[in-house]
């Protein structure tokens, strides 16, 4: 019987013998105490012109001049109606680096080569992340009447 209650002490203890009567009781290890600064800012800050989604930005870019669109002679000859929805790579001093058109009036008569060349033309005051000017990507419509 006193085998049962040893092994009953035993995991109530997790897994350490009862201390006995001969041998002093030593206490666990303690784990090692935690970093005192949160590693959130021990992290790397974010740096000018590093990409971070629109959603995570503290300041989106803001349009600073008017999209300029030509359409094209077939769309006019042709009634094209629609909005093309572009996407737009804004790098950290406000320029449009890249565009294309995510969707569209198909077929499209060459307003996608023409809706991308306006986008292009359109200038945006920086996204800021943690009072830093940073690239970032936004999708905006263009609608053709």
């Amino acid at each position: 019987a006193p085998a049962k209650t040893d092994q009953t002490a035993s995991k109530d203890t997790g897994g350490q013998p009862p201390p006995s009567a001969e041998s002093p009781s030593v206490p666990p290890p303690s784990p090692a105490p935690a970093p005192a600064a949160p590693a959130a800012e021990t992290g790397p800050k974010t740096k000018a012109g590093d990409f971070v989604e629109l959603w995570a930005v503290d300041a989106k870019p803001k349009q600073l001049n008017g999209i300029k669109i030509e359409a094209t002679s077939a769309a006019r000859q042709n009634r094209l109606k629609g909005t093309f929805y572009l996407e737009a790579d804004v790098d950290e001093t406000g320029t449009v680096t890249d565009a294309r058109v995510v969707k569209g009036p198909a077929p499209d008569f060459g307003m996608n080569a023409a809706c991308v060349a306006a986008a292009k033309g359109v200038r945006y005051s920086p996204a800021l992340k943690d009072g830093v000017p940073v690239k970032t990507r936004l999708t905006f419509p263009i609608v053709v009447k």
